[in-house]
């Protein structure tokens, strides 16, 4: 039985299509209900945990009971208000010292990359890759976009062979669309669903997790044991992750293939 429900929040969770950015009434309905019967329905982004309320205050969607959690940055364990007062003291204490250790993990590998970042990518622009932006998170990671996802993926080999190189043993390098992220291997969204599962006293096929792009594949892979599923607009690489581990891929997009997804897992309804 599926005690726990993570899913991704960009394109899985929210619509982005362009005039009618939305998440769908029936999805808020049918988490909000499953949170109400004592399961436990969450975010699991690369987002910081304000800027994912923020973006359900602009589209006018209520904070609560749905999401009971946030597991943010790839790294940090959030309750949210509207279940706190239920979970066990443990398990609070266990997500504060989960999140202090990550913290400091992170501002140590962020201030040790610091030094590298020109250098990296005045090689990536060399090889043709336009680097449009990029940013140093000291609490999460180093990340830049290119002009596409092709791009990024040369991008992404690239960077695993600098950190190789300079001896960054504890990197993990991904990208979400045309994103690419050096994150700390302590993290990423499947260790921390994974410790969020282990700390609420869940066992890994007790999870759904649910995405579409590669920065979900370590929780969509199959490694950590968890019911896995993408949406139908999920990246391709990602669909054949997650069948290649004998999950599913919903056929509707973002928020309606979530609740394909939580159908076809026969998780009741209200």
């Amino acid at each position: 039985m599926i005690k726990i429900i993570g899913m991704d929040f960009d394109w899985t969770l929210i619509d982005h299509t362009p005039n009618s950015e939305k998440i769908g009434d029936e999805l808020i309905e049918y988490m909000n209900s499953f949170i109400l019967r004592g399961g436990q329905a969450g975010i699991v982004s690369g987002r910081p945990l304000d800027s994912v309320i923020d973006a359900f205050n602009n589209l006018g969607v209520s904070w609560g009971p749905f999401p009971s959690f946030v597991l943010g940055r790839e790294a940090y364990i959030y309750f949210c208000v509207s279940v706190i007062d239920n979970i066990p003291k443990k398990a609070l204490a266990e997500a504060e010292e989960w999140n202090r250790s990550m913290e400091e993990k992170l501002y140590i590998m962020c201030d040790r990359v610091s030094p590298f970042i020109n250098e990296w990518l005045g090689d990536i622009r060399k090889a043709g890759i336009r680097v449009r932006n990029f940013y140093l998170f000291g609490n999460y990671a180093f990340e830049f976009n290119t002009d596409c996802n092709e791009s990024a993926d040369t991008a992404v080999n690239m960077m695993k062979e600098f950190a190789d190189e300079a001896g960054f043993e504890e990197a993990k390098i991904h990208r979400n669309n045309n994103l690419v992220s050096m994150i700390h291997k302590s993290g990423g969204k499947g260790n921390v669903l994974a410790k969020f599962t282990e700390i609420m006293g869940c066992s890994p096929e007790q999870v759904l997790a649910c995405g579409d792009s590669l920065n979900d594949t370590s929780m969509l892979d199959g490694t950590k044991g968890f019911v896995c599923g993408c949406v139908g607009n999920a990246d391709p690489a990602l669909k054949r992750d997650v069948l290649l581990a004998g999950g599913i891929c919903a056929e509707a997009v973002a928020w309606r293939g979530v609740l394909e997804l939580c159908r076809s897992c026969g998780i009741e309804e209200a």
